[in-house]
């Protein structure tokens, strides 16, 4: 009897013996190799795309104004309409005198009589005047309108010309010069000028 009581008492006691843990190492992330494929954990902030940086195609900047020939009025009775003011298609609003839609040969140009024709802005703008007219050369010589820009503080500056970059393609000779608040665009030359486009950027 005193064996059997001993025999459950090992048993018991074998029972209470706690198993220890088996911990499996750690193996971390970085530089693992699981089935011959690397595996390289990545910082999250390098993952995202690079925003800031500029991309490689560029979208020419839309120019702020712009003064059509279908802006100005066309020629009353063959010629030059009465000095007036006009507004554009994208609203500013300019002092022309001596200057109509060109015809024929100059058809959708600006065309400004030899002399004396000027127009000016009436509202403040401020940025890089760029224009093309067209050129006159001939075997006979040159009856291109010589176009001049000044600048000022209030409106029909006629004292602080504008130095303009000038450039020639062909039929067409391109200008450009920087404007502020107000300028005056004048044709003082022995030949009419015929402007082919006209933007402020």
């Amino acid at each position: 009897m005193k064996k059997i009581i001993l025999i459950l008492s090992l048993v018991a006691l074998t029972s209470c013996v706690r198993k220890p843990n088996i911990v499996s190492p750690i193996i971390p992330i970085e530089d693992s190799v699981v089935d011959n494929v690397h595996i390289t954990s990545t910082n999250s902030s390098n993952t995202s795309s690079n925003k800031d940086e500029p991309s490689s195609l560029s979208t020419p900047k839309a120019p702020l104004y712009s003064l059509s020939y279908t802006d100005v009025p066309a020629p009353i009775n063959g010629g030059y309409p009465a000095d007036k003011e006009i507004t554009a298609s994208d609203g500013m609003k300019y002092f022309i005198s001596l200057v109509m839609q060109g015809g024929g040969t100059y058809a959708e140009t600006i065309q400004m009589k030899k002399g004396s024709s000027y127009f000016y802005n009436t509202l403040e703008v401020k940025g890089l005047l760029t224009f093309s007219i067209l050129s006159k050369k001939t075997d006979a010589g040159d009856f291109t309108g010589v176009p001049i820009v000044y600048t000022g503080s209030e409106q029909h500056p006629e004292t602080n010309k504008v130095e303009l970059e000038k450039t020639e393609d062909g039929s067409l000779i391109t200008y450009k010069g920087t404007i502020d608040k107000y300028f005056t665009f004048k044709n003082a030359s022995s030949y009419a000028l015929y402007i082919k486009s006209f933007q402020i950027f």
